[in-house]
C-alpha cells in the first residue's frame, strides 16, 4: 500500500519550484510513496488574507511543514501566526535558516534527531536538482519509513575569491596585486554563487578593470553574525581586504542587502561608534551599495517608480545605517515566481557604478595639493540677495572656514578670504546667476568659465532621445537662454587655486511659469546640464561639495531610488563623488539627497534654540498681569479696577487684543487666560542666529543648547522640567512652567560653572531644588558625560568633510531635532541615515499621535458642537522621520484603527478600535502627501489604504462611521456618472493624494514666487495639477483631479502638524504651499473659507492646536518681531537679511492662499523692517534682500492682501527710494 505524504512548503525567497517537482517525480519512480507538495511564498501569505486562510486549511491534514530561506524572520510578517498553527497542531516542522542563532530558536519544532536536522541544513545550502532529490529521499525516510542512503554534497566554501570564472587561491591572488594601483573590494553573497551563474559579476569586474582598477571580488554568506567565523562579515573584510594593518582596497562595493555592521557588533541596537564599526576601524574607505532588482529594470521613461517597499528596506535603509553611498541597480533577476531565474546585467548601470568607484578611489589616491574640488552654494532664483541662502546655516562664513581648513590640509586654494563677507564680496564682484546689470563683456571676463554650444552638444547628443526631447520641449534647442552669452553657456563662480566656489545652476521655474499650471515635471535647462559637464570635464573636479539645505539637484525629475540613466540627478551628476553638508533636523529631504545623488550626507547642527522670552510692550504687559495676580492672591476682594484698565490699555497696544478681547467684567477668567497666552509666547523656542559649519559653540551657546535639549523627554533621558516638578511634589504635567524653568536654568548654570563636572551634581541639586532626586542626578550625569562632550564635537563636521575628501569612510549617525529630545543626533558631522519604514508608526509615536488627534478634536468640538465628518490632512516625510510616525498614528486614530506590532518593532497588521473604546465616530480622513513621502513610504500609503478597507465595510451606522457613510455616497455618485460598481468602489476608496512620480512640491509656491497669478482660481489650478494624483493601497497612481477637488474642497477642517520649533510656518514655503493651498482650492471650487489648523507638537506630552491665523500670529510675536531673533540675524550680516526676505515672501504666500495674515502682522513686520537701525543694517549688508522685502510688502498692498494706511504706504515709498539709491551704488561699483 502506497504511503501518501502531504508536505506544505513555504519559501521566503523566490525559488524554482520545478526542481522540487522533478526531484519528486524521480523519487516516486522507485518508491511506493506519493508526495503531495502544496507550495506557498511568504510574500503571498503576508499580502493576501485568503492565502493565509488557505494555508490554515492545508495544515490541518498535512504531514510536514517545510519553511526554507528564513534568513530574516521579521521579513515573514505572518510567521507568528504560522507558529501558532504549528503549536496548536503539533505538526512536524523544519524551518531552514542559514544563521545558527536563528536556527536554534526554531529547532524544537522539528521532531527528528540532531543528525536529521543537520542533513536538511546541509542539503539546503544549494538549490540544485541533486540536492532536492536528496531532500525528498530524506523526507521519505522520516515520514514513510524508507531507508535510503542520503548522499550529502561537499559543503562549498562559504567565502572566497571569484575572478574570471574561477575561484583562485586567496593568498596567491592577493599577493599578485599591485599595492600602488587603485583597488576595489567587492562583496557578494555566496547564495548567488551557489544558485545563479555569475555573468553579471564578470561584467562588473570587467568594467572596473577596464577603468584601471584592480578588483578583489569576494563571496561571503551575506549575514554578519557575531562569533561565527564563516558568518561574520567583519572577519571576511579583515581576511580579504586588509594586509596587516593596511587596507588593500581604496573603495568597497557591497552587493549584499541589509547591514554588514549591526549584527557584527557586540553592542545592542544601532551604533556608529568607531570601536563597533569595522568599516571605519579596518578599511576606512568609501563603501558603495549596489542593488539588484526584479523582475526587470526599466528606465524612467517607461517606469517612474523606483524600488518596491521591501527592497527599499533591504537595499537602501539598512545599508544607509552602515554609512554606505547608495548607488544604482547593476543587475536584475529575470523569471517568473516559482520558476528558474537568471541574473541579468544592466550594462549602462554597471558602467556608471564602475565610474563612481573609480572616481572615489582616484580621490583617495591623489594628494590634497593635486585634488580639484567644486564647492557649490545655492541661489534659488535670479536675485543676488538670495546668494548662498540655505536652511539654518551661514553658508558664506562656512565657505570661508572650509577654504581655510583646506589650505591647512595642503590643498591649493590661493588667497583664502578672511571672512564670509570677503568671500561674498568676491562672488558679487564676479558673476552670479543674476546676469542683470552686467554686460556680456563683463560676464565673459569674470565668469569662472564657459562652455561653447559645440562642446555642450557633444554631451547633449549623447543623451537618450527621451531626455533630449524632454529638455527641448521646455527649453528649446541648445544653448537655450538661461545664463548664456551669445551661443556660449557661462559658469558663475570664483576659482581659487584648485577650488571652484560655484553656484548651483538655476532651475528657472519663472521661465516656464505658464507651463507649470499644467505640468509639474520640469527638466533641467541646458546650462544646468552644461554646468556639471564643465565641472567634470573642463574644471576636472575630483569631487563636488553641495553646501547647505537644500539645492535642486536631488529634486530633478526621475525615480525615487534605483535611478536609471534617464533620471536627471543621475544624468547631471554623472558619477562625480558628492559630499553634502546637510542640516540634521531635516531628515526627509536629506535622505532624498543621499539616495538620489549618491551623496555622503554630513549632518551639521541647526541654529541654537532659546526661549523667546518677552520684549517691549509684551514684557510690560506680563509685568502688569503678574502684579494683578499677586494682588488677587494676597489681597482678595480689593478693588483692582485701575490696574485692570492699565492692563487693557497695554493689551490694546500689543495687537493681542484682536485675538483675545479682555472682559473686565470677568477678570478671574480673562486674566489667567491672558497669562497663559503670554506664557505660551515666552516659552516658545526660537532660533538665535545661524549655524557656521564646524563651529564649536561657546560656553553660553552650549548652555542654551543643553537647556533646549532637556525640555522634553527623549530616548536618552527624561525631561528635566518634569523631573524637577516631580521632585517639588507636583503630580502630572499640568504645572506652571515659569518657576520650574527658572530652576532648570539655575541648575544648568551651576553645573556649567563647574565645566560640567560630575563631582558637584548631588550637592548642586540639593542647593537648587531643595531635595535630592536620583532622576535629576541621572539627567545631569548624562549632560556631563555625553551631551556636552557631543556638543563640543561640532568640529567633527569639518573633520568629516576632510575625511570624505580624503576618500575615507565617514561614520554614520541618525538625524533629528535635539530640542524634541532627539539627542542621539549628536555629535553632528556623521553620515546621516534614514529610518526603517516598516517600524512606523512606533509605539511611542502612536501615543503622541493619539494625544495630538484628541487635542485637535477637543478644540473642534468645543468650537462647532460636533465632530468633523471629514478632515484634510497634510503629511510630510521629514516629519514622519523626525517623529517616528506621529502623523500616521494621528490619521489611523481618527479613523479608529491601530497597528499591531511584532516583537521586533515592525508592523504586522492593523486592527479596528472598537467604538466602545473610541468613544466617538470614525472620521473620514483624506491625506495630501508630499512627493518625498510618496518616494520614502509606499508602505505607509498602503497602510492608510488598508485602514480605509478595514472600516469601510463595518456594520456600523452612518452616525458611527463617517468614512463608510461618505464612501457609500461617493460610490453612488461615481455609478451615476456611468462607472461600473467595481471601478466606482475602487476610486471611492482612495484617500491618499499627491503628485505623480517624478514631481515634487505643492506648486502654488512657484506661482507666488514668480508673481504669476491673478486670483485664487489660478492658485487652486496649480495646486490641483501638482497634487491631483490618487494612490491606491496596492501602489498604483491614478489621475483623479475631479475627485481630489471634491474631497478636499468639502472637508470640515484641514490640518498640518509641526513637530518642533526649528521649522515653523515662516521657515519655508512648503507649509503655506501644502496647507494653505487647500484653502485656495476650497475657496475656488466651493466658495468657502476652509478652517485650517496647525498642530504644535514641540512637546509631544503637551500638544497644542491653533488656527493658521493664530499660528502665524504666534510665530510673528514669539520670533519674527522679537529683538532676540533680529539681533541673532544681525551677526550673520548678508544672510541674516536674506532670512527676513524669505519671511516676507512666506507672509505674502500665506495671505494669498488662505488670508491667514492679519493686517497687524504686516504692519508690525513693516515697522520692524523700517526701524532706523534695522534699515541701516540691511541696507549696508544686503540691499538686494531689503529691496525684495519692500517689493513683497508693496505687492501685498497692490493685490489687496494688506490694508495698509496712507502713512505706511508713504513710508514704504520712501524706504524703497532709499534702497533703490543704495542698489545703484552697489551695481555701479
Amino acid at each position: 500500500m502506497s504511503h501518501r505524504i502531504k508536505i506544505v512548503h513555504i519559501s521566503v525567497q523566490n525559488i524554482d519550484l520545478d526542481l522540487i517537482g522533478k526531484a519528486t517525480d524521480f523519487y516516486q519512480k522507485d518508491h511506493d510513496v506519493i508526495f503531495t507538495f502544496k507550495h506557498y511564498f511568504s510574500s503571498d501569505i503576508d499580502e493576501d488574507p485568503l492565502k493565509m486562510a488557505e494555508l490554515n486549511e492545508d495544515l490541518k491534514d498535512a504531514d510536514f511543514l517545510f519553511i526554507r530561506y528564513l534568513y530574516v524572520p521579521r521579513r515573514f510578517k505572518r510567521l507568528d501566526r504560522v507558529e501558532r498553527l504549528v503549536k496548536e497542531s503539533g505538526i512536524n516542522t523544519f524551518m531552514h535558516t542559514p544563521n545558527p542563532e536563528i536556527s536554534d530558536i526554531y529547532r524544537h519544532y522539528f521532531h527528528g534527531s540532531d543528525d536529521d536536522y543537520s542533513i536538511f541544513n546541509i542539503l539546503l545550502e544549494n538549490h540544485a536538482l541533486e540536492n532536492e532529490i536528496e531532500i525528498v529521499k530524506h523526507l521519505g525516510n522520516l515520514l514513510a519509513d524508507q531507508n535510503d542512503e542520503i548522499v550529502l554534497p561537499e559543503m562549498p566554501e562559504s567565502h572566497g575569491i571569484y575572478h574570471a570564472g574561477e575561484f583562485p587561491d586567496a593568498e596567491t591572488y592577493l599577493e599578485s596585486l599591485d599595492r600602488v594601483k587603485p583597488t576595489v573590494g567587492i562583496l557578494f553573497r555566496s547564495y548567488i554563487k551557489e544558485n545563479y551563474t555569475l555573468e553579471h559579476m564578470d561584467d562588473l569586474i570587467s568594467a572596473l578593470e577596464e577603468r584601471g582598477l584592480q578588483t578583489i571580488p569576494v563571496y561571503f554568506p551575506g549575514k554578519s553574525r557575531r562569533g561565527k567565523e564563516s558568518f561574520n562579515s567583519e572577519n571576511v573584510v579583515r581576511r580579504y581586504f586588509m594586509g596587516g594593518t593596511e587596507s588593500r582596497i581604496d573603495v568597497m562595493i557591497v552587493m549584499s542587502p541589509f547591514s554588514l555592521v549591526i549584527n557584527a557588533s557586540d553592542e545592542p541596537g544601532l551604533t556608529s561608534d568607531v570601536d563597533c564599526n569595522f568599516l571605519k576601524r579596518l578599511t576606512d574607505v568609501p563603501v558603495i551599495q549596489a542593488m539588484s532588482v526584479g523582475p526587470e529594470f526599466l528606465n524612467y521613461k517607461d517606469m517612474k517608480a523606483g524600488l518596491k517597499a521591501k527592497d527599499v528596506v533591504s537595499f537602501v535603509a539598512w545599508p544607509e545605517i552602515d554609512g554606505q553611498i547608495i548607488s544604482v541597480p547593476v543587475v536584475y533577476t529575470k523569471g517568473e515566481k516559482g520558476k528558474e531565474q537568471t541574473m541579468v546585467s544592466i550594462p549602462e548601470r554597471i558602467d556608471h557604478l564602475a565610474r563612481l568607484a573609480f572616481n572615489w578611489a582616484s580621490l583617495r589616491k591623489k594628494k590634497p595639493k593635486d585634488r580639484k574640488i567644486a564647492l557649490l552654494v545655492y541661489q534659488k532664483r535670479f536675485d543676488n540677495g538670495r546668494l548662498g541662502a540655505a536652511s539654518g546655516i551661514d553658508s558664506m562664513e562656512s565657505v570661508a572656514r572650509i577654504l581655510a581648513r583646506l589650505k591647512e590640509e595642503g590643498y591649493s586654494v590661493g588667497d583664502v578670504p578672511s571672512s564670509g563677507r570677503e568671500m561674498l564680496d568676491r562672488m558679487l564682484s564676479g558673476v552670479t546667476n543674476d546676469f542683470s546689470n552686467n554686460t556680456d563683456e563683463f560676464i565673459r571676463e569674470h565668469a569662472a568659465g564657459s562652455l561653447t554650444n559645440e562642446q555642450y552638444l557633444k554631451r547633449f547628443n549623447s543623451l537618450s532621445d527621451y531626455n533630449k526631447d524632454h529638455i527641448r520641449e521646455f527649453w528649446g534647442e541648445p544653448p537655450g537662454n538661461v545664463c548664456t552669452c551669445g551661443s556660449d553657456m557661462m559658469m558663475p563662480g570664483v576659482i581659487m587655486g584648485n577650488v571652484l566656489v560655484g553656484i548651483q545652476p538655476p532651475r528657472s521655474w519663472e521661465s516656464n511659469a505658464e507651463r507649470l499650471y499644467h505640468d509639474p515635471i520640469l527638466p533641467p535647462q541646458h546650462q544646468y546640464v552644461a554646468y556639471y559637464q564643465w565641472i567634470r570635464d573642463v574644471f576636472k573636479a575630483d569631487a563636488v561639495i553641495h553646501l547647505g539645505t537644500h539645492g535642486s539637484l536631488e529634486w530633478l525629475p526621475g525615480k525615487n531610488t534605483a535611478l536609471s540613466p534617464y533620471c536627471y540627478p543621475d544624468l547631471v551628476l554623472d558619477s562625480l563623488p558628492n559630499i553634502y553638508p546637510y542640516i540634521i533636523d531635516n531628515p526627509g529631504e536629506g535622505i532624498q539627497a543621499k539616495r538620489r545623488s549618491e551623496a555622503v550626507l554630513i549632518g551639521h547642527a541647526a541654529p541654537t534654540m532659546v526661549r523667546s522670552e518677552l520684549y517691549d510692550s509684551l514684557e510690560e504687559l506680563d509685568s502688569l498681569v503678574h502684579m494683578y495676580l499677586d494682588l488677587e492672591s494676597t489681597m482678595p476682594g480689593t478693588d483692582h479696577s485701575e490696574l485692570l484698565e492699565q492692563i487693557k490699555a497695554k493689551l490694546e497696544g500689543t495687537t493681542l487684543m484682536e485675538q483675545m478681547p479682555l472682559d473686565l467684567e470677568d477678570p478671574k477668567n480673562s486674566i489667567p487666560e491672558l497669562e497663559d497666552r503670554l506664557e505660551e509666547i515666552k516659552d516658545t523656542l526660537i532660533p538665535i542666529g545661524l549655524h557656521i559649519f564646524g563651529d564649536v559653540p561657546d560656553a553660553e551657546e552650549t548652555k542654551n543648547i543643553v537647556e533646549s535639549c532637556l525640555r522634553v523627554s527623549g530616548p536618552q533621558c527624561e525631561s528635566l522640567r518634569d523631573c524637577i516638578a516631580a521632585a517639588k511634589g507636583i503630580t502630572g504635567l499640568d504645572y506652571d512652567v515659569e518657576p520650574i524653568e527658572e530652576l532648570c536654568h539655575e541648575l544648568i548654570s551651576r553645573i556649567a560653572e563647574t565645566n560640567y563636572s560630575e563631582d558637584r551634581i548631588e550637592q548642586t541639586v540639593l542647593d537648587v531644588i531643595g531635595v535630592q532626586s536620583p532622576r535629576i542626578n541621572e539627567i545631569l550625569r548624562y549632560v556631563c558625560r555625553t551631551l556636552v562632550p557631543n556638543i563640543r564635537r561640532t568640529d567633527d563636521e569639518m573633520n568629516s568633510l576632510i575625511t570624505a575628501l580624503d576618500g575615507r569612510y565617514v561614520i554614520p549617525g541618525p538625524p533629528g531635532e535635539v530640542s524634541r529630545g532627539n539627542m542621539e543626533a549628536l555629535p553632528t558631522g556623521r553620515n546621516i541615515y534614514g529610518i526603517d519604514p516598516e517600524t512606523l508608526p512606533t509605539p511611542v509615536s502612536w501615543k503622541n499621535g493619539v494625544r495630538m488627534a484628541d487635542t485637535m478634536l477637543e478644540r473642534y468640538v468645543e468650537e462647532n458642537g460636533s465632530y468633523p465628518h471629514s478632515i484634510g490632512f497634510i503629511i510630510w516625510a521629514t516629519d514622519t522621520m523626525k517623529t517616528g510616525g506621529d502623523d500616521v498614528a494621528y490619521i489611523l486614530w481618527l479613523m479608529g484603527v491601530r497597528p499591531v506590532w511584532m516583537g521586533n518593532g515592525h508592523i504586522k497588521c492593523l486592527e479596528v478600535v472598537p467604538l466602545e473604546e473610541l468613544k466617538r465616530p470614525r472620521i473620514d480622513v483624506s491625506v495630501r502627501i508630499t512627493g518625498l513621502f510618496r518616494d520614502s513610504f509606499p508602505n505607509l500609503i498602503k497602510m492608510i489604504g488598508d485602514a480605509v478597507s478595514l472600516i469601510a465595510d463595518l456594520e456600523e451606522s452612518e452616525e458611527e462611521n463617517y468614512l463608510a457613510a461618505n464612501l457609500r455616497s461617493e460610490i453612488v455618485d461615481q455609478m451615476e456618472q456611468g462607472i461600473d460598481a467595481k471601478r466606482a468602489r475602487e476610486l471611492s476608496m482612495v484617500r491618499v493624494f499627491g503628485g505623480m512620480s517624478g514631481s515634487y512640491g505643492a506648486g502654488v509656491n512657484h506661482a507666488i514666487e514668480n508673481k504669476d497669478w491673478k486670483d485664487v482660481n489660478d492658485l487652486s489650478q496649480m495646486y490641483v495639477t501638482w497634487g491631483g494624483c490618487g494612490f491606491t493601497a496596492d501602489g498604483r497612481e491614478i489621475r483623479m483631479e475631479k475627485t481630489f477637488i471634491k474631497k478636499f474642497s468639502t472637508v470640515d477642517v484641514a490640518i498640518k502638524n509641526m513637530p518642533d520649533r526649528q521649522m515653523d510656518v515662516f521657515t519655508g514655503d512648503d507649509v503655506y504651499g501644502y496647507l494653505g493651498g487647500l484653502s485656495a482650492l476650497a475657496k475656488a471650487n466651493a466658495g468657502r473659507d476652509l478652517k485650517l489648523y496647525v498642530g504644535d507638537g514641540a512637546d509631544p506630552n503637551r500638544p497644542k492646536v491653533r488656527t493658521a491665523t493664530e499660528e502665524c500670529g504666534h510665530v510673528m510675536r514669539a520670533k519674527i518681531l522679537n529683538p532676540r531673533y533680529i539681533e541673532g540675524l544681525k551677526k550673520h550680516g548678508f544672510q541674516g537679511v536674506t532670512e527676513l526676505a524669505r519671511t516676507a515672501e512666506y507672509m505674502k504666500g500665506w495671505d494669498a492662499v488662505s488670508g491667514s495674515i492679519e493686517d497687524w502682522m504686516f504692519d508690525d513686520f513693516a515697522d520692524m523692517v523700517m526701524k532706523e537701525e534695522n534699515m541701516e543694517w540691511m541696507n549696508d549688508e544686503n540691499p538686494f534682500s531689503l529691496m525684495e522685502i519692500l517689493e513683497h510688502l508693496n505687492e501685498c498692498i497692490d493685490r489687496g492682501l494688506w490694508n495698509a494706511d496712507d502713512d505706511m504706504i508713504e513710508r514704504l515709498k520712501e524706504a524703497y527710494l532709499e534702497v533703490e539709491s543704495r542698489l545703484e551704488e552697489v551695481t555701479d561699483r
